[in-house]
């Protein structure tokens, strides 16, 4: 049975991420594992002077990751309610970042739900969040959904798949197609146009010859057309406008030295989208 991994922070928004988690775990048939990565110290206040990873912090921090999910899961107390859902809680001594992403490689993980940028609680020492979900949504190898600071529990009805080339469109609905099955989602196609009218032209042909000749896709998908612009302007736009409740982006996988040279088209997009996005890791669509 594949897993949804929901990383918790303490803050308000990653207890609406964990909120949303449990009822998206049940409408999937995803098992829930719940886990907090710190850095190996107490972090009671005032905080208890000790080794690092002692057990006594352990069972400290344990202890209250432990409440926080009795606190906002119902039944994880041991009564009525989604607690058989939930195969672990977990905290966990590491760097978040790194912890996180090695994580995702695990094959049985088939999703991760987290609280998205700005989202830390204090102390101090505790590392940003934000970054910690942009290293996530950026590298991690399972599709990535983020929920912004103070956007509360996700409704989602309706998904929008962005996208500037037809194979990477193809791959990305592929991945998410288990969401709208189980979550019965209506699906747009929304493409930001670009400057040069000859590509733009050739890739409408291509589309509209792709679902003719393959029936891609076998649902209702409307195409919205945006035109040119800044990319993070225009999509920001596009889904106040209308009333996208998750933003689906494609990530492709780079190598390292890959990652060192070339920007990521997505980055810009995690401080700006006002609505949760799914980042969706895709490999290379050259054959596609």
């Amino acid at each position: 049975m594949r897993k949804l991994l929901v990383p918790i922070d303490f803050s308000v928004t990653s207890a609406a991420a964990l909120r949303y988690a449990v009822q998206l775990a049940d409408a999937i048939e995803y098992q829930l594992e719940v886990i907090h990565v710190y850095d190996g110290f107490s972090e009671t206040d005032p905080p208890v002077i000790e080794g690092r990873g002692s057990v006594t912090a352990q069972l400290s921090v344990q202890r209250q990751l432990d409440e926080f999910v009795r606190s906002h899961v119902p039944g994880s107390a041991g009564v009525e309610g989604h607690a058989s859902q939930i195969v672990g809680v977990h905290a966990i001594i590491g760097a978040p970042p790194q912890t996180i992403v090695r994580l995702s490689k695990d094959t049985a993980v088939g999703l991760i739900v987290m609280g998205g940028v700005g989202a830390s609680a204090p102390p101090a020492r505790q590392f940003t969040y934000g970054s910690v979900a942009r290293a996530v949504a950026l590298r991690g190898e399972a599709p990535v959904l983020l929920i912004p600071k103070g956007y509360g529990v996700p409704e989602i009805r309706r998904m929008a798949l962005a996208f500037g080339e037809l194979a990477p469109l193809k791959l990305i609905a592929r991945e998410v197609e288990f969401l709208r099955l189980a979550l019965g989602l209506s699906v747009r196609f929304v493409h930001v146009r670009d400057d040069d009218a000859l590509r733009e032209s050739h890739l409408n042909d291509v589309l509209e010859r792709d679902r003719k000749d393959t029936g891609f896709p076998d649902y209702p998908a409307p195409l919205d057309l945006l035109r040119p612009g800044e990319l993070v302007d225009a999509l920001s736009e596009y889904v106040a406008s209308q009333q996208v409740d998750l933003l689906v982006l494609g990530r492709r996988q780079r190598s390292f030295f890959e990652r060192l040279f070339v920007g990521s088209e997505v980055s810009p997009l995690l401080t700006t989208i006002p609505v949760p996005l799914l980042i969706v890791p895709i490999e290379n669509y050259a054959n596609y």
